[in-house]
């Protein structure tokens, strides 16, 4: 009876040995199936990625934003793709490689690569914007993801493995950069591993059986020793197993506050071992560099663009191995703006019981544009203050030179006994010196509508050839009186004086030459001075030129800056407000041109400016010299003229004009007693009316006096000459408009249009 359960007994063992084994076998084999499925869909899957990511740098770098449409890539161009494709396929041991687009709810082909029998046969291939009829959902989700897809699908050219990469382009169009691994290469792979999986599982557990069967002999001895050795290192273990889940826990709620406090941080971050190898890196940091985090984890920082100078990173590197950490260590680094400057701070950690270097960059560059831009600032506003203060006190120099001139001659003239030439030439510096302080204040009236925005340009239309004309005949007279008499001037210009016509405004032409012109007088001691224009398509190009001192290159740039001159020894040499080139900037601007000067030292100045070519081709309008001509040739006998001035001399100096000429005339200090004279007085032939007037202005005066006389002209006079007054005047029903200091000339022209 023993004997018969003692062969049980061992019967029953062989049979479990044989299950175990038959087990074993199979759950080897199964998981090594498995096993080597999933090693070769990983190398798959990278495989296809390399593929498919291969397509994105061998397409030329604009060509998904030209493949918008059927006919925007030409058969050639698509299939030198074809064929760079495929052969990189060979060498990538894909099958398939291409790039599809979703278009009006369709999926086009937009590149492909084929086989050698495709390329051979020509069946089968795939041509641009060719529709694919049999693409899966996937694709249309994945146009609408920025994730990677891998997917096992089938459709007419068989059953793939593949994978879609959503790429969007610099003008923002998406395609899917795709590649395909036939699955029959798979399964054949897989199937190759099979035999040496079973192979493998039986030998090895064949290796186990002989120790499987001496355990099982010996199962029984030591089963009641095991079972307390079981029992109490079962309790030990659950108080263990007890102990380490809490500290599991512990460490699990650290690290993912450290994940949560690291990912949304909004200072960049980054962990990186003691090799440069990027570990992990947060949100912030993605965006810093511009690229995601599934593409960099397991590169070397060097090799994305964040560290400018690897000469830092080691430094860095070295510092935090040695020392533990480094603080607030200032460099400069890439960002996906362009270059910034950052503040460095990073620690050594142990990660999984190696080093690793936890990385904070803080971003300066905002904080060190500001204050660069402040410091600017501050050192812009000290040469200003700088500038003004010469300004002033040059303008000083400026102001009393002719005050000194007009009020020294102005004592001398007083002198009875001075002979009749003498008198005329101190009157002529007089003159002279009026006019010069005229112009500075002028310039100082200008420079500020320009800082103002208010400096207005009025085209009309004038004889370019006629205006040059007289600019020559000016600075002629003007080499003369500053002793440069031997000093050559030409004018050279490009239009006969009939086709000569154009739309300009006049006086700021004018203004620009006459700075230029002035100029080039002061600086040339010797040779000459040369100024003209040409016609350059639908442009007016005029230059100045002069031989003389010339100008620095280093203060070319600045020479059109306000309260600037070439340097501040010119100033002092030469005189002048440094206003005039920055005046003719502005004006020429507003003409629609722009202004350049070339220049050397010692060789002289070639200045140029341009305007549109406003050609006028009726040149009708009457010649400017026929008015002059005639403008003095005027007889006011029998007319009586009104004036409503205020300022005492300044209607002593038109009284003497107009008696001179005959004329009859009024004379009243306010607006009131103009409208009362006026109403009293039938036979005024014209009124002469001030602007600015006590009690009543000359604006209310000329509206209640054309009310009942509507045919007597009234001219306004005003030291004010900005465009805003004397549109307001002509708004107001004045019928013509002449500024303070008046000429004769200007006066008699006015009266002589309404007095004829």
């Amino acid at each position: 009876m023993f004997k018969k359960i003692k062969h049980i007994s061992k019967l029953s063992t062989i049979v479990i040995s044989i299950i175990i084994y038959i087990a074993g076998v199979t759950i080897y084999s199964i998981w090594s199936y498995y096993s080597h499925k999933n090693e070769i869909l990983e190398q798959v899957d990278k495989k296809l990625f390399e593929a498919a990511n291969s397509v994105n740098y061998l397409l030329p770098n604009n060509y998904h934003d030209r493949a918008i449409a059927p006919d925007s890539i030409t058969k050639i161009e698509f299939f030198e793709i074809t064929d760079l494709l495929s052969k990189q396929n060979d060498n990538l041991g894909v099958k398939y490689t291409y790039s599809v687009v979703l278009h009006n709810g369709k999926i086009y082909f937009t590149t492909s690569s084929a086989t050698s029998e495709e390329l051979l046969t020509g069946n089968n291939l795939t041509y641009y914007w060719q529709e694919y009829t049999e693409a899966d959902t996937l694709f249309y989700n994945a146009f609408n993801s920025s994730d990677i897809t891998y997917l096992t699908y089938t459709d007419r050219w068989g059953t793939f493995r593949s994978v879609l990469i959503p790429v969007t382009t610099k003008l923002g169009n998406k395609y899917l950069a795709c590649a395909d691994m036939e699955i029959s290469f798979i399964r054949k792979m897989l199937l190759s591993e099979i035999p040496t999986t079973i192979f493998n599982a039986i030998f090895l557990l064949l290796l186990v059986i002989p120790f499987i069967i001496t355990m099982l002999k010996n199962y029984r001895k030591y089963s009641d020793e095991l079972e307390r050795e079981v029992k109490h290192r079962t309790t030990a273990l659950e108080e263990e197993m007890r102990k380490r889940k809490l500290s599991e826990e512990i460490l699990r709620q650290s690290e993912e506050k450290f994940s949560i406090s690291f990912n949304r941080t909004p200072v960049p971050m980054f962990i990186i071992d003691s090799n440069g190898i990027i570990v992990d890196v947060n949100e912030s940091f993605e965006k810093t560099i511009c690229i995601k985090k599934i593409k960099i984890i397991g590169t070397n920082i060097l090799l994305i663009p964040f560290f400018q100078s690897a000469a830092d990173y080691e430094y860095i590197k070295t510092t935090i191995l040695t020392k533990g950490s480094i603080l607030n260590f200032q460099m400069k680094f890439l960002k996906n703006n362009g270059t910034g400057v950052c503040s460095f701070s990073g620690e050594l950690i142990n990660v999984n019981k190696k080093p690793n270097i936890l990385s904070i960059v803080f971003d300066l560059s905002d904080r060190q544009k500001y204050e660069n831009e402040l410091k600017i600032a501050k050192e812009k506003a000290e040469e200003n203050d700088r500038l003004k203060s010469a300004f002033l006190a040059n303008m000083s120099h400026e102001v009393r030179t002719p005050l000194n001139v007009i009020i020294g001659f102005s004592d001398l003239i007083r002198d009875e006994e001075l002979d009749k030439k003498t008198r005329n030439e101190y009157i002529n510096m007089i003159t002279s010196s009026s006019h010069s302080l005229l112009n500075l204040i002028n310039d100082i009236i200008d420079i500020s509508k320009i800082e103002a925005g208010q400096l207005r340009i009025s085209e009309t239309a004038c004889n370019l050839n006629q205006i040059l004309n007289k600019l020559l005949q000016l600075i002629e007279k003007d080499k003369f009186i500053k002793g440069k008499g031997n000093l050559e001037i030409n004018l050279l210009t490009s239009l006969s004086n009939a086709e000569s016509y154009v739309l300009v405004d006049e006086g700021r032409l004018k203004q620009v030459f006459v700075n230029l012109l002035t100029n080039a007088l002061k600086f040339t001691l010797k040779g000459k001075i040369e100024f003209g224009y040409i016609i350059n398509n639908n442009e007016i190009k005029f230059y100045v030129y002069d031989s003389g001192i010339g100008i620095n290159k280093d203060s070319i740039e600045r020479i059109f800056e306000r309260f600037k001159q070439a340097d501040d020894g010119t100033s002092l040499k030469y005189g002048g407000t440094g206003l005039g080139l920055a005046i003719s900037k502005a004006i020429v601007n507003l003409l629609g041109g722009d202004i350049w000067v070339e220049s050397e030292l010692e060789k002289g100045s070639k200045f140029y400016f341009t305007m549109p070519y406003k050609q006028l081709k009726d040149n009708s309008f009457k010649n400017e010299d026929d008015t002059k001509k005639t403008e003095f040739e005027i007889n006011l006998t029998n007319r009586t003229i009104l004036i409503v001035e205020d300022d005492d001399a300044s209607f002593l100096y038109l009284r003497t004009l107009l008696e001179k000429k005959g004329a009859n005339v009024l004379h009243v200090e306010d607006g009131d007693e103009a409208i009362e004279i006026t109403k009293t007085n039938t036979q005024i032939d014209l009124i002469l009316m001030d602007l600015h007037l006590p009690i009543t202005s000359g604006c209310k005066a000329t509206q209640e006096i054309h009310k009942f006389l509507p045919n007597v002209p009234i001219i306004a006079q005003t030291a004010d000459a900005q465009l805003e007054t004397r549109e307001h005047a002509f708004k107001c029903g004045f019928d013509d408009f002449i500024t303070k200091p008046l000429s004769s000339k200007t006066l008699f022209s006015v009266i002589k249009h309404f007095l004829k």
